[in-house]
């Protein structure tokens, strides 16, 4: 625990800014995780499991036509392929109300189908059905080879999957107004309305992958080019919890006791996009790392989180400036180590948790990416290098 605490300190950084780019998924990696360009076109070395059914015609429903032919197929492709996308509603000209039947009139052949009920169709389209004997879709993905585009407002226009975005994003850097863009889209409304202030969207960088979550809708952005539109129900972009955060004990009312199946009946299933071995819950305000039996090695409040810490008599969130226990001669935060210690242990001005504990009272200063980490215990204080001293990110981990 010792080395994994000091690690940390020089590895952990501001809103997933060390979370590793998408990688290419290997043979067992889970259907949530994100799919390459290059390797779209999924092939035999991974794909979950086939089905191979020994009687082809027997799940049709009566009425029903058996797969169509090689002619057809191509000709549904060309047709399909190309249709316009509304975002988190229609594509390839299938909508959430198409059950799985009606589809195979509409669709071309499944590429192939998973034993979790996934069917992947030469469109550039993914579907994974729900639950049921003739069930609609739970989501639709669009990948590469997907040619449709999708109608945004000024200055975009239509916008198809892989397309080069960088003159047009030349002026927004940080994806801001294109998100906005996306959002009045989908809102319906007009120019004005701001999907971020009303909380019916939410950017997340990772390492320059940005993921931005709509109400029926993720769309990721790859080097400034619209790499994958995945149609699934995002159940809150906006966090609920406002429980406090208890000092190397809790935050947001989870704590070391807890496995994840009582994680997830509070707050619901993790973002179906983890951030490498991180899951991410209440609209991505809490960040967890799991061990292979789903108990807890380190959680952490990240920007959004509402709950507060006590330190001494006050309380405070994330965003709240804590330059009064950090002087600004302080470069290194050593001082603020020392007296964070004091107030959050209850010690006197002369208590020095340097000498008292030094494994687990540290400081890491890194004035290029602009942040100080005070480490106190089991939990370390992520704070920006300016002079507001402006509280960023809280981290514990499992003492045991």
């Amino acid at each position: 625990m010792r080395k994994l605490l000091i690690a940390s300190l020089s590895t952990m950084s501001l809103v997933s800014s060390c979370d590793k780019p998408v990688e290419r998924p290997s043979p067992t990696v889970k259907k949530e995780s994100v799919l390459p360009v290059e390797t779209n076109r999924l092939n035999s070395s991974n794909q979950e499991v086939v089905r191979t059914p020994t009687n082809p015609l027997g799940g049709l429903l009566k009425g029903k036509t058996p797969n169509v032919s090689t002619e057809e197929d191509l000709r549904r492709i060309s047709i399909n392929a190309t249709l316009p996308v509304t975002l988190g509603e229609a594509v390839a000209g299938i909508t959430f109300k198409t059950n799985r039947q009606d589809s195979k009139a509409i669709l071309s052949n499944p590429k192939f189908s998973t034993a979790t009920g996934i069917d992947v169709f030469g469109e550039g389209i993914q579907v994974t059905w729900g639950e049921g004997i003739n069930p609609t879709p739970k989501s639709i993905r669009v990948v590469e080879g997907y040619k449709g585009a999708i109608a945004l407002p000024a200055p975009y226009g239509m916008v198809a999957l892989g397309q080069d975005l960088t003159a047009l994003l030349a002026t927004d850097a940080d994806k801001i107004a294109f998100t906005k863009a996306i959002g009045t889209t989908l809102s319906g409304k007009d120019a004005r309305y701001d999907c971020i202030e009303a909380q019916t969207c939410l950017l997340e960088n990772r390492a320059g992958t940005l993921f931005i979550d709509y109400p029926n809708a993720t769309v990721i952005i790859l080097a400034n080019a619209l790499y994958l539109m995945d149609f699934e129900v995002n159940e809150s972009l906006a966090p609920k919890n406002t429980a406090p955060i208890v000092f190397d004990t809790s935050m947001g009312g989870i704590n070391f006791a807890q496995k994840k199946e009582d994680i997830v009946k509070v707050y619901g299933e993790p973002y179906r996009y983890a951030a490498s071995t991180t899951e991410l819950f209440d609209a991505k305000t809490i960040r967890i790392v799991f061990t292979a039996d789903n108990s807890i090695a380190q959680m952490e409040a990240t920007k959004g989180f509402k709950g507060t810490i006590k330190i001494g008599e006050k309380e405070f969130g994330l965003g709240s400036t804590m330059a009064e226990f950090m002087p600004a001669d302080d470069l290194d935060g050593l001082k603020m180590m020392a007296t964070l210690a004091q107030k959050i242990l209850g010690k006197n001005e002369t208590y020095d948790c340097s000498k008292a504990m030094p494994a687990t009272c540290q400081s890491l200063h890194n004035p290029e990416e602009k942040w100080i980490k005070v480490l106190v215990g089991n939990t370390i204080f992520l704070l920006s290098d300016d002079p507001s001293r402006t509280l960023l990110s809280i981290t514990m981990f499992n003492p045991a």
